[in-house]
């Protein structure tokens, strides 16, 4: 290769580099101009604020987001009494990408003194929920703040390039607010006579204790970033149809010892409704709450929390 093929190759690059960056800022910017709800998108930077106090922030996969989803946001929000921010992760959220959104929320200079997370066990036991997770950057504006973390902890190539492409998407251009604002469905019989085989899709890579190890590291660092920042941690099981769930003694064992190194709160609520099919939808799977069961949990067991009383 000659000199000057060579600096010819490498401005034919930096040339096709420079507009690719361009394209991926000028979509993202397009999508950002609209006005989204937290009610209305599974997008974190795209309602994330910026140097702002919220009372509360929620954390974990689709079990938390469905506090959020369809106008659940605003009901919460009013029975609490409180500003709130969710920053869950549906998709099958794991511990990666949670720890990504709330990187992001304190990098925007923004605090705030608690942080419900709805942590659920299959999240500790597959990178597929983790750093192969490709569906929750795909769903993020392009920033390279934003990209610098996907590299930073390290996620699978797909993910970014999938990220980086979808930002040229017609689908992504023309996405709109969800203004549906009710979530009605209930779960059918049927469906709750197969949530033992549906829970054995969560567990893709079996249950790996050092698959466990390594997420159960990253979650304590979570911790530990959040104390860093005056931000108390509130652990919360979320309710479901399992009954029994599969890995629940190894997670319970280790948010005990977070509660004794770190002082973190821990409420077990995975049993709390298992009678209650009424509050359960069918989405993905029929252990999401629907709008019922957001309003019902909210009242119940999230709000006493909050305010240090028993429910």
């Amino acid at each position: 290769m000659t000199k000057q093929f060579a600096l010819k190759l490498g401005a034919f690059i930096s040339i096709n580099l420079i507009v690719l960056l361009a394209a991926l800022y000028l979509s993202s910017f397009y999508v950002q101009r609209k006005p989204y709800k937290n009610s209305q998108t599974d997008s974190n930077l795209l309602i994330m604020p910026q140097r702002s106090a919220v009372d509360l922030v929620i954390l974990g996969t689709s079990h938390g987001r469905n506090f959020a989803r369809k106008g659940n946001h605003e009901r919460v929000e009013r029975i609490l009494g409180q500003r709130v921010l969710n920053l869950s992760v549906g998709g099958g959220g794991g511990i990666i990408p949670g720890k990504i959104a709330l990187d992001t929320f304190y990098e925007n200079h923004n605090t705030t003194p608690k942080i419900v997370y709805f942590i659920d066990s299959f999240v500790f036991y597959s990178r597929m929920w983790n750093e192969e997770n490709d569906r929750f950057a795909q769903r993020e504006p392009f920033s390279l703040s934003f990209l610098n973390r996907l590299v930073q902890y390290q996620v699978d190539p797909n993910v970014i390039r999938n990220y980086c492409r979808e930002k040229l998407n017609y689908k992504w251009l023309t996405g709109k607010p969800d203004t549906d604002r009710i979530m009605r469905k209930t779960v059918t019989p049927d469906e709750v006579s197969r949530k033992r085989q549906l829970e054995d899709t969560l567990y893709v890579d079996k249950e790996s204790a050092f698959a466990f190890q390594r997420y159960a590291a990253k979650l304590e660092e979570l911790v530990a970033e959040a104390q860093i920042h005056h931000s108390n941690v509130i652990f919360v099981r979320p309710p479901t149809l399992y009954g029994k769930e599969r890995g629940e003694n190894r997670l319970l064992l280790l948010l005990e010892q977070l509660k004794q190194k770190y002082g973190v709160e821990v409420y077990d609520y995975s049993k709390s409704m298992l009678s209650y099919d009424r509050f359960y939808q069918a989405y993905e799977d029929p252990v999401h709450l629907n709008t019922n069961g957001v309003i019902y949990f909210t009242e119940r067991y999230l709000k006493p929390i909050l305010k240090n009383e028993k429910p």
